[in-house]
């Protein structure tokens, strides 16, 4: 019966269960919220919205707790690795990766799209920065019938690529000539 009541509640961390409230939203017209101010770059965050009713607004049920994606990004020779992890009740099934273009622009290009949680972008220069987002495109799978696709996008994330490679060793030979005197050379190996 009515009156109804949306409750949403966040906890700090993609696999937190330590819920605060958020917000509340009296009778069935809102639907959505924006969480400002908070620190995305450290950790994800994971909500949750219960349904009340009635006029000690009962709980009525809730919904299963999802997390946003949270992007980890890695610099390596060349390029950046891109890691991707979530917490939801539905399936990540497509992952589109957005760049900076150029770094410090705000302007974010869409550069390819990965059907796992990793990518890697090459073909970069070593000591740039690089600043990306992510896309996820998933879908509850038990149920053709609930909306799809469902989106959940990333915090911003940066790294620079950079040279991760060492050089190969050097080719060491010594030989002794007389009981006091060794000889030492090396050379750096082709390649």
């Amino acid at each position: 019966p009515p009156p109804y009541r949306y409750v949403l509640f966040r906890a700090d961390s993609i696999d937190g269960q330590n819920f605060t409230e958020l917000a509340t939203f009296d009778g069935l017209n809102t639907t959505g919220y924006v969480d400002s101010l908070r620190n995305t770059l450290d950790f994800g965050h994971r909500y949750r919205v219960d349904f009340r009713s009635g006029v000690n607004f009962d709980l009525v049920g809730s919904a299963d707790a999802a997390s946003t994606v949270y992007l980890k990004t890695k610099g390596v020779d060349r390029a950046v690795e891109l890691n991707m992890t979530n917490n939801t009740p539905w399936l990540n099934y497509r992952y589109v990766i957005l760049r900076e273009n150029p770094t410090g622009s705000g302007v974010f290009d869409s550069i390819a799209e990965s059907y796992t949680d990793f990518y890697r972008d090459t073909g970069l220069v070593n000591g740039e920065e690089y600043c990306y987002r992510v896309e996820a495109y998933g879908r509850y799978t038990a149920n053709d019938s609930l909306p799809a696709p469902l989106f959940n996008r990333s915090q911003e994330a940066c790294a620079f690529a950079r040279d991760t490679i060492a050089p190969c060793a050097p080719l060491f030979s010594l030989r002794t000539v007389c009981p006091d005197t060794v000889y030492f050379s090396w050379r750096t190996p082709a390649g």
